[in-house]
């Protein structure tokens, strides 16, 4: 890479000092032993936070827009993944990566929605860029600022400027969500602007009315009639036959 070059390796090893930096907040290397590091040389962009006897142990710093950091030493080599200083030093590298955000937002904003603008301490001002392109230069004077010109619709970019160097970029969008737009289950009323509109009274319904299920049910009922009268129609009382009148004759002389 051409970021640096790598030298000659070395074993003094032995911890000399640390630079009081935010990405070595709460981090000790005093305790670290470290079995051997190589020299690394950055041409103007890094600077050493870590520093043994042999040579810088932890640089640091951005070029070309990046936030670049070097360990001279492999890990395997050195007691620091035993260290609580470990998962420190690599929680405060990934914040110092990726910083927070130069606005604090709660959530989805809509038309008119103020953006709380959160610069850094070196911090002198901010820019918005709007979503037509526009550009807007705002001095900061203050530690929390409110931004509320958010009319327009689409990405909104907002840069902090320390002097004449960009520090830290961020974007937020305004749009048109609305719960409602996806709410498709039926409800008994909507709100129309300041109106509430319910369901419309019987007498105001207007549309086609389904008429095929009463049909459907009358034929089925004349489909049953005429099965149970085509499979019982036989058997349905008739005039008695001359042996049936003998056996209700007989019947009638031998009842008292």
């Amino acid at each position: 890479t051409s970021l640096f070059v790598v030298g000659d390796p070395f074993e003094n090893t032995r911890f000399l000092r640390q630079a009081d930096d935010p990405v070595l907040a709460f981090v000790d290397f005093s305790d670290v032993a470290i079995r051997e590091a190589v020299s690394v040389e950055t041409p103007g962009w890094g600077e050493p936070l870590i520093e043994a006897e042999g040579g810088p142990l932890l640089l640091a710093g951005q070029t070309a827009g990046r936030r670049i950091a070097i360990l001279t030493f492999d890990l395997h080599a050195s007691n620091l993944p035993l260290k609580i200083s470990f998962p420190i030093l690599f929680s405060n590298l990934l914040e110092w990566y990726a910083p927070a955000q130069p606005f604090d937002s709660s959530g989805p904003l809509h038309p008119g929605d103020p953006v709380v603008i959160r610069p850094q301490a070196a911090t002198t001002d901010y820019r918005i860029t709007f979503p037509d392109g526009t550009q807007q230069l705002y001095p900061v004077r203050e530690a929390t600022l409110t931004f509320a010109s958010t009319t327009e619709l689409g990405v909104y970019t907002v840069d902090l400027i320390s002097g004449t160097e960009q520090t830290l970029t961020g974007q937020f969008a305004v749009n048109l969500f609305s719960p409602a737009e996806s709410t498709i289950a039926p409800v008994d009323s909507i709100q129309i602007g300041q109106s509430q509109i319910g369901e419309a009274a019987p007498s105001e319904r207007y549309g086609q009315r389904e008429l095929w299920p009463w049909l459907a049910v009358a034929g089925l009922i004349v489909l049953a009639v005429e099965w149970w009268v085509y499979h019982r129609g036989s058997a349905l009382p008739g005039k008695p036959d001359s042996t049936t009148r003998r056996r209700w004759w007989g019947a009638d002389r031998r009842s008292p």
